[in-house]
């Protein structure tokens, strides 16, 4: 038991190290831009959307293998998709996916 509290105490660490250099990246990408403030757009072709966290995402899924379900699903004429974090109708079709 003192073992498990130990791990878990060792792993929500690691995790806050994780979120705050997360944080740390998202501020240090940051540009001011008038009265606003924007993410630096990225021209690196390893990030086609343009944002630098597109390789951060991929590195993050190549080792640790997570997947995700996409719903389709089909208003009218329109087949559109969603991920389980987006409200959405009943799907049509689900397809398992790994970046």
């Amino acid at each position: 038991m003192v073992g498990m509290m130990q791990a878990e105490t060792r792993r929500s660490e690691l995790l806050f190290k994780f979120l705050h250099a997360g944080c740390a990246l998202l501020i240090d990408n940051l540009l001011q831009d008038g009265d606003y403030w924007r993410i630096e757009k990225s021209t690196n072709s390893e990030n086609p959307l343009g944002n630098s966290f597109e390789s951060l995402l991929h590195l993050i899924s190549n080792f640790s293998q997570a997947e995700f379900d996409v719903f389709l699903f089909q208003t009218g004429s329109t087949i559109s998709a969603a991920t389980m974090w987006t409200p959405r109708p009943v799907s049509i079709g689900q397809i398992r996916c790994r970046l």
